[in-house]
């Protein structure tokens, strides 16, 4: 079955199927406690949780009971910036969410086909937030609609979220390499490569892996412009190198400082 991602200012009205569908999904989403691996929250932690910042805004009380340890571990707190991986990454959470998201609507009695809307704010009239999210309200005038979030303070803190277009532009994708390097020149359109590293087994061992050249991307090009001669050189190198590297730390690891303790002022 095929599921097509469409336009959120094109679906023909600020409350058409696909994003009321969206709503719903994520209502049910929400309603969800937060040790459930499905829930609004739980996927929220897995871009990042920030404790202190979700007990203040009511998203976390002292009554909400967390999953396993070895669950928050795995799944909380992956968010990949700042290299290669940040792209690959995003793309693999977003899927995961929407068919989250597409399961709970196929069980309200939606269509099996839905698939989450998307927002290209480089269209002309395009760059500000879609009114479904700008609204508290359902479609019918009652309010709790779930892609409300009033934190979203927009540019100016006014409210009026949008983005701005002299901020933003679209010069990453004239670039021909994917990974850059991190030592100076091109980032690349992906990030450099920063390699990837997991710990396991409460840190005395950890995985690296790192990744050079993926595509073959890494050219140096030549220009000679003279009235005498003009000449182009590119030179390309097979450059791929693939290192997976395996650590083990013998002895005790560092005593983990005490972590600061939560307080609740609501009594939840």
């Amino acid at each position: 079955m095929v599921k097509t991602r469409k336009n959120v200012w094109e679906l023909g009205g600020d409350w058409a199927d696909p994003i009321l569908w969206y709503a719903r999904g994520v209502k049910a989403m929400q309603s969800r406690p937060l040790s459930d691996p499905t829930a609004w929250r739980f996927y929220g932690a897995i871009h990042g949780i920030d404790r202190r910042l979700w007990t203040q805004l009511g998203f976390l009380s002292s009554g909400n009971q967390l999953p396993p340890n070895d669950t928050i571990k795995t799944y909380w707190q992956q968010c990949q910036h700042g290299s290669w991986y940040f792209l690959p990454w995003h793309r693999g959470y977003v899927l995961a969410f929407e068919a989250v998201v597409r399961d709970a609507v196929v069980k309200l009695g939606g269509p099996a086909d839905w698939a989450i809307p998307y927002w290209n704010y480089f269209k002309p009239n395009q760059n500000q937030l879609p009114p479904a999210f700008a609204s508290p309200d359902w479609p019918d005038g009652q309010g709790d609609n779930p892609l409300f979030v009033a934190q979203r303070f927009g540019p100016n803190n006014d409210g009026n979220v949008f983005v701005p277009m002299d901020q933003v532009d679209q010069n990453a994708l004239g670039d021909s390499q994917f990974i850059g390097a991190s030592d100076g020149g091109s980032p690349g359109f992906g990030g450099v490569n920063t390699g990837f590293r997991q710990e396991l087994l409460d840190g005395k061992v950890s995985l690296v892996a790192t990744i050079s050249d993926l595509f073959r991307s890494q050219k140096r090009q030549l220009g000679l412009d003279t009235p005498l001669l003009k000449q182009t050189v590119v030179n390309t190198r097979d450059s791929r190198i693939t290192y997976i590297g395996l650590t083990y730390r013998f002895g005790a690891p560092p005593k983990k400082q005490k972590e600061e303790q939560m307080r609740y002022e609501n009594g939840d």
